[in-house]
C-alpha cells in the first residue's frame, strides 16, 4: 500500500506546485506549502475515515473538494497570482499523488 502520510502527500504536492509558479511568483511558497499541508492533512482523514467506514464516497468526495477549495483560495492570496495559474498548481499537485491516493482507498477519488 502507498504511502500516505501527510508529510510525505505534503512534500510531493509542494515540489510540483513549485514546478508549475517557478520563479514568477516567490511569494508562493510560503502560501503553497501551507495550503498543501492542509490538503494533505484532509487526504489523509479522507483515507482513514473509509477506510474505518465511517464515510461514504460521496462524502469523501465533498471533503476533498473542500480541501481543494481551501488550498485554492489560500494560493489566490498571492499578489499577482491568477486563478488559471492557481488552479493550474493545485491540479498538478494533486495529479502527483492521484494513483497513490486512489490506490489507498480502493476507488476513484481523485
Amino acid at each position: 500500500m502507498p504511502d500516505l502520510s501527510p508529510a510525505d502527500l505534503a512534500e510531493r504536492m509542494l515540489k510540483a506546485a513549485e514546478e508549475v509558479l517557478n520563479d514568477k511568483h516567490p511569494d508562493a511558497h510560503v502560501y503553497a506549502q501551507g495550503a498543501f499541508q492542509m490538503l494533505a492533512e484532509a487526504i489523509f482523514d479522507i483515507h482513514t475515515k473509509t477506510m474505518l467506514g465511517r464515510i461514504t464516497p460521496e462524502h469523501a468526495r465533498v471533503m476533498l473538494r473542500i480541501g481543494r477549495n481551501t488550498a485554492l483560495a489560500v494560493l489566490l492570496a498571492v499578489k499577482g497570482l491568477s486563478h488559471g495559474a492557481a488552479e493550474a498548481t493545485v491540479s498538478a499537485a494533486l495529479a502527483t499523488v492521484r494513483a497513490d491516493v486512489n490506490e489507498a482507498i480502493g476507488w476513484r477519488l481523485l
